[in-house]
């Protein structure tokens, strides 16, 4: 027999199986995908791969984005089961149950690897790990596809790290490496990085100090990190040289000093000690939340208060296991950052971390993005601490009010009733009547929001989604980058009065507009009566084909290529668009110095090139986009380029 096959015999693995199942069954059963807040329609769309995953996005007018690299393995899986015509709710389905499981997985293997204990511990902690208020209200309520992989990824990368750092076996660093690429998609939240490191660091540093007396095993020790840690950033060298590279250009300007602390001051006041302490959070628990009404009870907070009981005693009691300290400094920290701002020294520590390490900052949400190494060594002292309570009923019992009563939205799938939505079939009619229109110009959307909000009435309310339901790159949020946010709200008030928004259009490549007549305007803002009556008054707009809830209308103030123009004394032939990140434009009868405009985002990392002669007069025009001087006569080809690679 296979170790494979020894592996899914073991009765904790299939129990780990039942338990995801049957809760992805439940979140799924309607048959409907989930899509909600700022993950959207991401990974879950038909999109192609590389308008996904490029450092360069098209959305609105482009803009350079580092971290959407990390979305390649899951989009990988999302396309490759696509292609085997399965529909996507299953599709989403699959991986939910992968996260789950391997969570658990995961989980069960590091604390049987950590205590020698017998089953019952790890496979407690792996239940409860999942099933408990943390999980349920930070990881999958949030409805952050990374945190929901940081959660999953941490305790097998955890076990992997141990089991290297204590057997030196080459095969652990391979596992962990491989692995770490697999679930990269962790890593698309900067502060991700710390939080499943931290861990890691600690239990090196653990063995360093309990070895501390024999030089030769800590030579070892070090050794061994070192080079986990260099192979892990070989391994993943992909995504963190462009965030290295890049990052910097992918905001408006560095959030100062003040307002990292005056957000993290502002989230805090949710996740005092106490909240911490019951793995609650006041906000998501609160008077406006859907939850309200069963988690303000008295006794459901009896029942969270007998959860810590039961963590407590495993404080206490787990005291004789070998690496008990481990857990107790990694409980401690998990407990310090996670509490934010409060006290004791929340502020100060915060205060003084953010202004020696500004890159900290990620952490300013830190009971978000921190809290799975507060949860991590919890559930151990849960399992431990429900391990010492010798009366199998009660056992039980209490485990049927923690993991199941407490988390009864989690059984239910009332955790996932806001994000079930159906996209009218509309959609799609309409995406594929514009990918027949031979025109490379973007599509605005209206009724337009002032911000990234969205809501439709058909269930979805989240960031506006438009990028994931069309192929053409859309204007239709702001995407908090320099230049083109302001460009965008010139945009809505020039469009809004009526007043010459057709010359925003031309320098803005947008050649057809969409009325989204299925808008939720009592959750966004506005209706569609509005931007539907300038439509109709307008020059040179008009109506040219409806889908259900979707008008499409084209200006026709654009040529049919219009991303690429030139001022007199040459013309733009043609161009060839390699990626989002990559053109080659064809000039043809250049007779003067002329001006090259590219209508995309301006940045300084777009290079242009004649015979790999980098063009040096590279300045803004249209208050937002790309111009190049160029002083060359004839016909050639100028290869354009957003440079992150340094052979590019």
């Amino acid at each position: 027999m296979s170790k494979l096959e020894l592996f899914f015999k073991k009765k904790e693995i299939i129990f780990c199986i039942l338990i995801s199942f049957l809760i992805v069954t439940i979140w799924f059963s309607s048959g409907e995908q989930l899509a909600s807040g700022e993950e959207s329609f991401s990974i879950f769309n038909k999109v192609s791969m590389d308008l996904q995953t490029s450092w360069w996005q098209p959305s609105g007018s482009g803009y350079p984005i580092p971290i959407y690299i990390n979305r390649l393995v899951p989009i990988i899986f999302t396309k490759t089961l696509l292609s085997l015509n399965i529909q996507m709710f299953l599709i989403q389905a699959v991986f939910y149950f992968i996260l789950i499981f391997t969570g658990m997985v995961g989980m069960y293997f590091f604390v049987r690897e950590l205590l020698k204990e017998n089953s019952f511990v790890p496979l407690i902690a792996s239940i409860f790990y999942f099933l408990n208020l943390y999980s349920q209200l930070q990881i999958f309520g949030r409805f952050l596809y990374s945190g929901m992989m940081a959660w999953s990824f941490l305790p097998i990368s955890l076990f992997f790290w141990m089991r290297w750092s204590e057997t030196f076996k080459f095969k652990w660093m391979v596992y962990f490496s491989l692995t770490s690429v697999l679930f990269s998609l962790s890593y698309l939240q900067p502060a991700n990085i710390i939080t499943l490191w931290t861990p890691l660091a600690i239990w090196s540093f653990y063995l360093l100090f309990k070895n501390r007396k024999n030089l030769s095993l800590v030579s070892r020790i070090i050794l061994i990190s070192t080079l986990g840690i260099v192979m892990w950033a070989l391994i993943n060298v992909w995504w963190l040289y462009p965030y290295i590279k890049i990052g910097n250009l992918s905001f408006i300007s560095v959030v100062s000093f003040k307002s990292n602390i005056d957000s993290l001051v502002g989230v805090s006041k949710y996740f005092n000690t106490p909240q911490v302490l019951l793995l609650r959070q006041n906000f998501f628990l609160g008077s406006t939340s859907q939850f309200y009404s069963f988690y303000s009870q008295v006794w459901v907070y009896l029942v969270s208060i007998m959860v810590l009981v039961i963590a407590f005693i495993g404080f206490i009691k787990g005291r004789k296991s070998k690496y008990w300290l481990y857990l107790v400094i990694l409980l401690f920290i998990g407990w310090f950052i996670s509490k934010g701002s409060n006290p004791p020294f929340g502020k100060a520590f915060f205060g003084w971390l953010f202004s020696t390490i500004p890159s900290s900052a990620v952490l300013r949400n830190p009971y978000e993005k921190f809290g799975i190494v507060w949860l991590l060594p919890y559930s151990v002292f849960f399992a431990l601490g429900l391990a010492k309570i010798k009366n199998k009923l009660l056992r039980i019992f209490i485990l049927f009010l923690a993991c199941g009563v407490l988390v009864w939205p989690i059984w239910t799938g009332r955790i996932m009733k806001n994000k079930r939505v159906s996209v009218p079939d509309y959609y799609q009619e309409a995406n594929s009547w514009l990918n027949q229109q031979a025109s490379d110009a973007r599509l605005f959307h209206v009724p337009a929001t002032l911000g990234d909000g969205m809501a439709y009435s058909w269930n979805y309310n989240g960031v506006e989604p438009s990028e994931f339901l069309f192929d053409k790159a859309s204007v239709s949020k702001i995407v908090r980058t320099k230049y083109f946010d302001s460009k965008y709200q010139s945009l809505l008030v020039f469009f809004n009065e009526n007043k010459d928004f057709q010359r925003i259009f031309r320098e803005m490549n947008i050649g057809y507009v969409i009325l989204h007549k299925d808008i939720d305007s009592g959750v966004s803002w506005g209706d569609y009566k509005k931007p539907e009556a300038v439509l109709k008054s307008a020059r040179n707009i008009m109506l040219v084909a409806s889908f259900g809830d979707l008008d499409i209308y084209k200006f026709d103030g654009l040529d049919q290529n219009s991303l690429f123009e030139t001022s007199e004394g040459s013309q733009v032939t043609t161009y060839t668009k390699i990626n989002p990140r990559h053109y080659k434009v064809f000039i043809k009868g250049a007779t003067k110095p002329f001006s090259l405009n590219f209508k995309t985002t301006f940045n300084e990392s777009w290079k242009a090139r004649i015979n790999n002669l980098e063009l040096k007069e590279h300045t803004l025009v249209y208050d937002y986009a790309n111009d190049w001087r160029i002083d060359k006569e004839g016909d050639y080809t100028i290869d354009i380029v957003f440079k992150v690679w340094p052979w590019e």
